[in-house]
C-alpha cells in the first residue's frame, strides 16, 4: 500500500471516529457517503451498548435468582 493509500484510509478511519474531517480529495458524493457510514457505525454503536446492559441486566437477574434459590433450598 502506498503512503498517499495509507493516508487516505486513515482520514476515513479518524473521520469516522469523529477525530477529523475528510480530505478535500473525496468528491461531494464520496462525501456524502461517508456521512451515511459514519451514522451507521454510530447506529451499530448504540445498538451494541443497549444490547450489552440488557444482556448483563438479564444475566444478573438470573443469576441473582439462582441465588435466592439456593439459599431458599
Amino acid at each position: 500500500m502506498s503512503d498517499s493509500s495509507f493516508e487516505h484510509v486513515q482520514n476515513v478511519y479518524m473521520f469516522i471516529q469523529g477525530r477529523c474531517f475528510l480530505d478535500q480529495d473525496f468528491s461531494l458524493a464520496e462525501k456524502s457517503h461517508m456521512e451515511d457510514v459514519k451514522r451507521l457505525f454510530g447506529l451499530a454503536y448504540f445498538i451494541a451498548i443497549i444490547a450489552g446492559v440488557i444482556f448483563l441486566s438479564v444475566f444478573l437477574v438470573f443469576a441473582f435468582q439462582r441465588k435466592v434459590h439456593l439459599i431458599v433450598r
